[in-house]
């Protein structure tokens, strides 16, 4: 089956099958939804999925507490972007 061919599927089609996310590189992005539906915690859809080294320094800096020398030192080696 071709990604078109599922897009297409009816039961693909159906109300909330299909989640549609908008994405830094990619413009929007569509895919599947939980196949859950629960009242008490339903699915929360809060964004696509990252771009490469998005979150580097709330996790060099924040998380892991190196300082701005640091992380300047590992984005001019390449190791990070």
């Amino acid at each position: 089956m071709t990604i078109e061919e599922f897009a297409s599927d009816p039961q693909v089609q159906a109300p909330h099958n299909l989640v549609s996310l908008a994405h830094a590189l990619l413009g929007t992005t569509v895919f599947e939804a939980s196949p859950f539906a629960m009242s008490t915690t339903p699915a929360k859809y809060q964004g696509a999925a990252p771009t490469y080294g998005r979150d580097n320094k709330e996790v060099l800096g924040g998380i892991l507490s190196y300082g701005d020398n640091q992380i300047n030192a590992l984005a001019a080696s390449g190791a990070v972007t």
